[in-house]
């Protein structure tokens, strides 16, 4: 009866043995969010800096735990080629930072969110149903906003 508890024990070691470093390996390979930003400008027309120093702020560093992933449009082709390239990476999350920006977005994905960093007039530009109940994929900070009987600013979700 001893020499079948200890080949019991002997066995378990073994499959314990075989299975823990994949196991292992599974609980340390964590993901890294990654988030693509469709600039509307030039390269150095930007809040880099502003996004970089938010995301620093509760505990996300660039290139160590998060993943950053940069495009700029002048007009709508060069925007939806650089949408397609962004959703081509995965992205947990998509930042636009001008109205057409978002558009181009919008257009690109309805399962990815979407944050404006800011739209003038996100309800009448289409890119929201409404300023209390955006829908869809999309919120963020509106600007320029037309009266709406003091309801302006951000976009609640």
């Amino acid at each position: 009866m001893k020499r079948r508890s200890c080949l019991g024990c002997v066995a378990s070691v073994f499959t314990l043995g075989a299975t823990l470093p994949g196991w292992v390996a599974a609980q340390s390979a964590v993901k890294v969010p990654r988030i693509g930003v469709l600039r509307w400008g030039v390269p150095g027309d930007d809040n880099r800096p502003g996004l970089t120093q938010a995301l620093a702020a509760i505990g996300y560093r660039e290139g160590q735990t998060i993943t950053i992933d940069w495009r700029w449009a002048t007009n709508r082709e060069l925007a939806k080629h650089h949408a397609a390239e962004l959703l081509a990476m995965n992205p947990d999350l998509l930042v636009s930072s001008a109205t057409p920006a978002g558009q181009v977005l919008r257009d690109a994905t309805r399962s990815v969110p979407v944050i404006l960093g800011s739209a003038a007039d996100p309800v009448g530009s289409g890119l929201v149903a409404s300023l209390a109940r955006p829908g869809g994929n999309i919120t963020g900070v509106a600007s320029n906003l037309p009266a709406r009987g003091g309801k302006a600013g951000a976009v609640a979700a």
